[in-house]
Parts: structure tokens; C-alpha cells; sequence
């Protein structure tokens, strides 16, 4: 292995990288060299569950940039591949402490961070994901696959002061394959979707969990099936 010039481990080591972390902390810990190489890899893919790990990762990958810088490291620590869940820490599944602007600001910061070279991303919180995106004001110009869950507070809602469903901008420009799974929702089936249809125009799969009979977005996805034809009446 000493023989092996460092782009080449780097490259073996990129491969082997994309199991949410545990490969990359266990070659960290293997010896000195690997740690060197592995430092900016081990963050290919990452599952961030509990506001704890969050704020670890934050720590964790703010240190590891500055020691690449000092270094004169041509490699820096890139995100590809993130699982964000903060609020699985109790057996409800909810923090109570991961709620109110501290958290949202943590949130944001990790989307800072990751949003321009991500290619799939999987969000699950009881802070919402549009929210999220609107206070980040983040560009994710590589995402191609996208799950979030549809939350809405009804009680925050009554006096927040700001729409059910924010405005959203063109964030998504390579998005391809999105996934929404309704949990609680002001907003209808149709509504939602076509807002994604806006600021993500080439989803090219869509998929839509926890609907209930009534629920079929039949209006949308014939808007969508339409768009490609000159004439709507082609569509039979």
C-alpha cells in the first residue's frame, strides 16, 4: 500500500466511500496516511440522524476543511449523497429541542455546505422543508434525486405571519427523480406538485406517498403529460 501513489488511493478510496460514512471513519482510523487521503472522501455519502450528529458533522467537517487548507490539500471535503433526518433522537422519533431559529440556522448551514454538489438527497424533520430552503436561500444545481417529507405545523401556521406555502425559487435545475411523502399537509396534492413543477421544470419521475383515496392528483399529472404536445387534444 505505500507504493500506491495518493490520487490512486483516493480514487479506490472514492469507490469504497458511499455507505454513509462508516468506511471513511474506519480507514481514518486505520493509520496516518489514510487519514490524509480519506479526509475529504468520507464525506461522499453522509446520514446525519439526530440534531446531535448534525452538530457533529458540522464540527467534523469544518476541521477537516481547515486542516486540508493547511496542508495544501488539492481535494476538499464534498458532499454527494445525504441522508438528513435531525429530529429521530427519543422513542417518538421528535426532539423537542430541535425546534425554534437555532436549529433551523444549524439546518441551513448543512445545506449551505452540501447544497452545490449534491446529487441525491433525503430529508425527513418536523421543520419544514420548504421553510428550510426559503431561510437557506442554497442553489442545488447538481440534485437529481430528491425525498422530502410534506409537513405542516397547523398550530404555527395560525400565527406565523407568513404563507402555508412559501415561494419558492429555481433551486433545481438537474432534478429528475422526485419523491414527496405527505405527512401532514395544508396544501393539496395538486398544489404541491405543481409548485415543485416550477422551480424543478425537468422532473422527469415523480412519485407521491401516504395519499388517501380522494387524494390523486389526476389534474397535475395530465398538466405535465400535456406540456410535451403541441395540441392537448393528442393526449387520449
Amino acid at each position: 500500500m505505500e507504493r500506491i501513489p495518493v490520487e490512486t488511493l483516493h480514487h479506490i478510496f472514492t469507490l469504497a466511500c458511499c455507505d454513509g460514512g462508516y468506511t471513511g471513519r474506519s480507514l481514518s482510523l486505520a493509520c496516518k496516511a489514510f487519514r490524509n487521503v480519506v479526509r475529504s472522501i468520507r464525506y461522499h455519502s453522509v446520514a446525519l440522524v439526530g440534531f446531535r450528529h448534525v452538530e457533529c458533522f458540522l464540527r467534523c467537517y469544518h476541521r477537516d476543511r481547515a486542516v486540508g487548507e493547511r496542508q495544501g490539500s488539492p481535494y476538499t471535503p464534498t458532499i454527494r449523497h445525504l441522508f438528513l433526518r435531525p429530529d429521530a433522537t427519543d422513542v417518538n422519533g421528535v426532539d423537542n429541542a430541535m425546534h425554534g431559529t437555532t436549529t433551523q440556522q444549524t439546518l441551513c448551514e448543512v445545506l449551505r455546505l452540501a447544497g452545490p454538489t449534491l446529487i441525491t438527497l433525503l430529508y425527513t424533520g418536523e421543520v419544514r422543508w420548504e421553510d428550510l430552503l426559503v431561510d437557506c436561500q442554497c442553489e442545488f444545481p447538481n440534485l437529481k434525486e430528491l425525498t422530502f417529507t410534506r409537513r405542516d405545523s397547523f398550530e404555527g401556521n395560525r400565527h406565523a405571519g407568513r404563507p402555508p406555502y412559501p415561494q419558492l425559487a429555481h433551486q433545481f435545475p438537474a432534478l429528475r427523480k422526485l419523491h414527496v411523502v405527505f405527512v401532514r399537509s395544508l396544501e393539496n396534492v395538486e398544489t404541491v406538485l405543481g409548485k415543485w413543477a416550477e422551480v424543478a421544470p425537468n422532473v422527469s419521475h415523480v412519485r407521491a406517498s401516504g395519499l388517501h383515496s380522494g387524494d390523486m392528483p389526476a389534474r397535475w399529472m395530465l398538466l405535465m403529460i400535456c406540456k410535451d404536445f403541441s395540441d392537448p387534444d393528442d393526449v387520449a
